[in-house]
């Protein structure tokens, strides 16, 4: 019989003592019932640091003429609690185990597959252009199962994905992974956005990628070390090489929290914080306690001080500035280490004051502060350099919070005029940036309708980063989108001119 895939973790797994006795499975065309002969079946254990791409299980064999296989059963030393078949032309088939700990029920498995739909995936960042070398994989039992289908967009930001089926019950999570792009929510194969023939996918978020080295007490590499996200059930995961070095993923800057785990699973490191193009070095020291890990370093937990960081903003067009474009993003961060810790200002009381300010929590040392990431409509701006003391509990309350005023020239926005055509009064103009929209209608400030029905929005503060655009309306209870791509993008002067998105 055929047991259902219900996309359930099983992990962890526990096994009961089973007998030694093979199992047969039985690989058929769902449509005729014919044996498929030359089908790999897979029996795959769950494991917590999966790697994208990679592909593992516990036993594998290969059907015969009649569809069929003999498998070993699980075993204390080699358990798994997954099924899976491929063959070439049909759509692979995860099914959920559910009877391998037991030693009773039926023994035999059918697993039936239906012939392939290859889908046609383009890539598209938030721009709408291709997105191409970003890595497609398809996890059909649960998120710590392999990537059972994988593939690589081409210069075209397109792929396409074989040995697929949309079978009922069962998942088809799709991940992203890219050096640009960060991590993934769980989401089927989105084969409800197809258009002639192409469905188009929109990378999740921007992304960094992170590198370092892992070491052990007597600074030899940590070989099969896994780094990664504590904080999704997917990860994503790095496993260091023989040189103890890794290389991450996919990182999310305003989740930057991490793992480091022995190759036996066990958390050995954690650590928060890192940086665009600084390098991680970690040196365990041998404990294994986890929650008293700072940024790496094992076993003491590091005593943190407090600093006030006060801009201070000289220089024109302060005024000219939107509430919340006075409102900017703090980052002090080790060049060191890579560890930063990010903070946002407040709206300030009124368009006179000219200082805001933002309380951090740093470990001792010496720090860079920047205005305008990783959320802030400007580009990086260096101020200058700030110097943490380090706080040792006494118990006489609070520590003191030091306060360093730094000066800034107002970061003046990118002021851009951005023409939308064939405007219609009923839609709103949406700019997309990281997952957040700001909207403009027109009879707004900086808001005009043209005579030839364009849209023109002016002194807009471009936001820092990849930018999505679309107009929107809900009427007579219909929502439509259309979204919108860039032709012509003068930067110098500042003019964008905007279309609808083509379709192949």
């Amino acid at each position: 019989m055929l047991i259902a895939s219900l996309g359930l973790c099983l992990l962890p797994a526990q096994a009961a003592p089973i007998p030694a006795a093979p199992r047969k499975v039985t690989v058929v065309h769902a449509e005729t019932g014919e044996p498929i002969p030359g089908a790999e079946v897979l029996g795959v254990a769950e494991i917590s640091e999966p790697v994208w791409g990679e592909l593992w299980w516990t036993h594998r064999a290969v059907t015969d003429a009649a569809g069929e296989v003999l498998l070993p059963r699980p075993t204390d030393e080699a358990s798994y609690g997954w099924l899976f078949a491929r063959a070439a032309g049909f759509g692979t088939r995860a099914a959920g185990d559910s009877r391998a700990f037991s030693t009773s029920g039926i023994d035999d498995v059918r697993l039936e597959l239906m012939p392939e739909t290859p889908v046609l995936i383009e890539l598209l960042d938030f721009t709408g252009s291709p997105l191409p070398l970003a890595h497609l994989g398809v996890a059909m039992g649960c998120g710590h199962t392999p990537d059972l289908l994988s593939v690589t967009t081409g210069r075209d930001g397109r792929a396409t994905l074989r040995g697929f089926y949309p079978y009922d019950g069962g998942i088809a999570d799709l991940f992203i992974v890219h050096p640009e792009v960060g991590r993934s929510t769980y989401s089927d194969v989105p084969l409800e956005d197809e258009v002639d023939g192409v469905v188009r996918v929109y990378a999740p978020s921007d992304g960094r990628l992170l590198r370092g080295q892992v070491l052990l007490p007597d600074l030899t590499p940590a070989v099969g070390y896994a780094v990664g996200s504590r904080m999704n059930h997917r990860g994503p995961w790095a496993i260091t090489d023989a040189e103890g070095d890794f290389r991450f993923y996919g990182w999310d800057p305003d989740q930057a929290s991490f793992e480091v785990r022995d190759p036996e699973g066990n958390a050995v490191a954690g650590f928060s914080g890192a940086r665009d193009g600084v390098e991680r070095l970690f040196v365990l020291d041998g404990t294994t306690n986890p929650e008293d890990s700072v940024d790496g370093q094992q076993g003491v937990e590091e005593p943190r001080g407090g600093v006030t960081v006060e801009i201070q903003m000289i220089g024109e067009g302060w005024e000219r500035l939107r509430p919340w474009d006075r409102r900017v993003t703090v980052e002090a961060w080790d060049p060191i280490t890579g560890r930063s810790i990010t903070g946002k200002t407040k709206d300030p009381a009124s368009v006179d004051q000219r200082q805001v300010s933002t309380t951090l929590h740093l470990p001792g040392g010496d720090y860079l502060v920047e205005v305008g990431r990783p959320d802030s409509p400007y580009a990086p701006l260096a101020l200058g350099r700030v110097s943490v003391k380090a706080h040792v509990p006494t118990g006489l309350g609070d520590p003191r919070f030091v306060t360093t005023v730094l000066q800034a020239e107002v970061p003046v926005p990118r002021l851009v005029t951005i023409e939308v055509p064939d405007f219609q009064p009923d839609f709103t103009f949406y700019v997309h940036r990281r997952g957040f929209a700001e909207s403009f209608e027109p009879g707004e400030e900086g808001v005009t309708l043209l005579p030839n029905s364009d849209l023109q929005v002016e002194r807009f503060a471009v936001p820092y980063g990849r930018l999505g655009f679309s107009l929107e309306r809900a009427k007579d209870g219909v929502f439509q989108r259309i979204d919108l791509e860039v032709v012509e993008a003068t930067r110098s002067t500042g003019h964008w001119r905007l279309r609808k998105r083509q379709r192949d």
